[in-house]
Formats: structure tokens, C-alpha cells, sequence
């Protein structure tokens, strides 16, 4: 797999901009009755403001993520190889049909 140098600044833009959108169009969850109130980039604000500064620096971003590169490198050797990243998406795959399910249980149940 091709690595490009700046990856790591792409992906954090990327997210320091989506979490800097306002959402203009929708109403608090607290105004719809359900939820905190915060909306989703407020709630990743807050989870990846370790500091609670009101930013994201690099550090914090990779104290959040680097538990991710070590639960996918499975044989620990420093890198995430072809086999360990089809390996994660197995297990994703599984844990997100496993929610699906879950949802679809829950929905039935609510319908009974």
C-alpha cells in the first residue's frame, strides 16, 4: 500500500473540519425531547479534547487512535499488515451485523 507524507495532516483536517461544521438545519436533540442536546461534533469535540482547551491537537488525536493501530496490529510487530487489516474488517463486519440484529430484536419487540 502506497503511504503518502502528509496522510496523517489529511486525515486529521478532515476531521477538525467536519467537526467545525455547524449543523444549522436541525434542532437540538434536547429540543426534540431525546438525547443531551449536544450535537455529534460536539460530543467528538469533547471526546477528543483531552486538554479541554476548546482544540484538537496532533497528540490528543493520536492518544485516541493509536489504541485502534495497536488492536489491529495483532502480532505486534509495529506494522498493520494485509492479513491484520482483513482480520479487523472481519470482526467489524461481524459486530456490526451482531448491532443490526440487536436493533431489528429491539424494533419487534417495541412493535408487539
Amino acid at each position: 500500500m502506497k503511504r503518502y507524507p502528509n496522510q496523517n495532516k489529511l486525515a486529521a483536517a478532515v476531521l477538525l473540519s467536519l467537526l467545525s461544521l455547524p449543523v444549522l438545519a436541525e434542532k437540538p436533540l434536547a429540543e426534540q425531547g431525546q438525547g443531551s442536546g449536544k450535537h455529534h461534533g460536539q460530543k467528538m469535540l469533547e471526546k477528543f479534547d483531552l486538554d479541554g482547551d476548546g482544540r484538537i491537537n496532533k497528540a490528543e488525536f493520536m492518544a485516541l487512535h493509536g489504541d485502534k493501530f495497536d488492536r489491529m496490529d495483532s502480532n505486534g510487530n509495529g506494522f498493520i499488515e494485509a492479513d491484520e487489516r482483513k482480520n479487523h474488517h472481519k470482526m467489524m463486519k461481524q459486530k456490526h451485523q451482531e448491532m443490526k440484529e440487536k436493533h431489528q430484536q429491539k424494533k419487534a419487540q417495541r412493535a408487539e
